[in-house]
């Protein structure tokens, strides 16, 4: 009774040099031609309203995520700050999930009265490490609230009973709700 063994290729054992550098060569050219995923490749763009002065208290922005691998969902965060390293006054700190790479976020929430601000946003995909845009900003935000009359240094006297008060509200986006008003007239005397 003879034995005899299997393998693989006849040649196994016999492989040349030259046959292992063109495997090497192969391999070397099919990792050239894939898509850059190192850190160093991903790339954030917030982007917003031009203007320096916002028309609106809860404007709209756009976060662009690039160079991040096909793995999903990201995760998101919006931050405004009042100073343009964040390290301090933090006024808006808000985190959402996104399948998208381009995804436009609302603001919500009112920005700080007749103040400045800055934006940034962090995008973190489920497998990596996070990547944060460069500063937005400075942003002015508008006034919420400026009464145009009465509006005297010194106050105002008045000899009427009904006195007409007229103000001017800064724009919200229709999703956040209207301003609700609260007047107090105090007399002293």
């Amino acid at each position: 009774m003879t034995r005899r063994t299997a393998s693989l290729h006849p040649r196994s054992r016999l492989v040349s040099p030259l046959f292992r550098w063109r495997r090497v060569s192969l391999w070397l050219c099919m990792v050239a031609t894939l898509p850059l995923t190192s850190a160093w490749a991903q790339t954030v763009v917030l982007t917003g309203p031009p203007e320096t002065i916002l028309a609106t208290v809860t404007p709209s922005l756009t976060v662009r995520a690039s160079g991040f691998p096909l793995a999903r969902p990201f995760r998101i965060s919006i931050q405004a700050a009042t100073t343009p390293d964040f390290s301090s006054s933090v006024v808006l700190d808000s985190v959402f999930t996104s399948n998208d790479s381009i995804t436009t976020v609302q603001i919500t929430r009112p920005l700080p009265s007749d103040g400045t601000v800055y934006l940034r946003a962090i995008v973190e995909p489920p497998t990596g490490f996070p990547v944060t845009s460069a500063t937005f900003g400075p942003k002015r935000v508008p006034p919420w609230l400026t009464l145009i009359t009465p509006n005297s240094a010194n106050g105002d006297i008045f000899s009427i009973r009904q006195p007409l008060f007229v103000w001017r509200s800064a724009l919200v986006h229709p999703s956040t709700g209207g301003w609700t008003y609260e007047l107090e007239i105090s007399t002293k005397g």
